[in-house]
């Protein structure tokens, strides 16, 4: 009852086009009331936008209205990637080494027993403890000599004409005749090998030209500092239904922009949501009438339809 006032507030999402960032941190999470996406710096909230999953159009939608950052973080994402190829195509990226990880280790667990995977496991543990330009050096050289090690390995097939069709991955397609048999080792190695000839893995330790700050390697500050307290938020307030639970999260991520006005003063300056009441009842309205239109034509169309038959 205390909040109902500021429901209807318009709650400013307008980051300034014109302020370039040394590095900005992207990433989406998913609550009860859809997919959230944020676009952070190192210190506070720069854009938000709402969406139906990750997708390349959302994070465009994000992206759209921010001025090209010197470097940008992410998770790895195809949506994001492809997005900011779109909106922002000459930014170094960054990829998060702690997401890389944990992808390496989804594919062959933290407590591999072939030898093979022990490799890549060490592999792993060593890509977060990249601070310099020589430990890069080693990092890319031990992936390079575990490739190297177990190629014969790794090349290894399997024909599906040698095993019982109950043995058949649910992953194989239904005219695939054979499949690498170490399939996740594979991909895991692939992985890494192809951000390090990207150069999406060590951008932190190469500042492009003008950044002023160092650079992070990791989505930490945004999945810690941002994502953890809306999923918190959220969580405290499990009774709210999905419009009310999005307008709440807006009103945290708008107090944690750069240089917010204070929610009652905004809230003074639209009325206190009269104007934005005014204007959705406007548009009901609108749209009621716009119905109404589309309904009796349908219906004088279907009149004709049945006289001419």
């Amino acid at each position: 009852r205390r909040f109902e006032p500021f429901w209807l507030i318009d709650i400013p999402n307008t980051p300034d086009p014109h302020r370039i960032y040394d590095q900005i941190f992207i990433d989406g999470t998913y609550t009860a009331a859809g997919c959230l996406l944020v676009a952070a710096s190192h210190d506070h909230v720069i854009a938000w936008h709402w969406a139906k999953k990750e997708s390349t159009d959302a994070y465009i939608q994000l992206l759209k209205n921010i001025a090209p950052p010197l470097c940008v973080v992410l998770d790895g994402g195809l949506g994001a990637q492809s997005a900011i190829a779109t909106c922002w195509p000459h930014t170094p990226i960054q990829r998060c080494l702690v997401h890389v990880q944990r992808n390496t280790f989804a594919d062959i667990s933290r407590n591999p027993i072939h030898p093979a995977h022990k490799a890549i496991r060490k592999v792993g543990y060593m890509l977060v403890t990249v601070h310099s330009p020589d430990d890069a050096a080693r990092f890319t050289t031990a992936v390079h000599h575990t490739r190297i090690t177990f190629a014969d390995w790794l090349k290894q097939r399997t024909y599906r004409s040698a095993i019982p069709a109950g043995q058949v991955p649910k992953w194989v397609s239904p005219n695939q005749k054979w499949w690498y048999t170490h399939r996740n080792a594979r991909r895991a190695l692939k992985r890494l090998e192809k951000l390090i000839h990207a150069g999406h893995l060590f951008t932190f330790l190469d500042p492009p030209e003008g950044v002023t700050q160092d650079l992070k390697a990791t989505t930490n500050l945004l999945e810690g500092g941002i994502n953890k307290q809306l999923k918190d938020l959220a969580g405290n307030h499990r009774g709210m239904f999905d419009e009310h639970q999005r307008i709440t999260m807006d009103w945290w991520l708008y107090t944690h922009t750069e240089d917010p006005v204070a929610p009652l003063e905004l809230a003074k300056q639209q009325d206190f949501g009269r104007q934005g009441e005014k204007t959705e009842r406007k548009a009901w309205a609108k749209e009621q009438l716009r119905l109404q239109k589309k309904k009796k034509k349908q219906t004088k169309l279907a009149g004709r339809g049945g006289g001419s038959m």
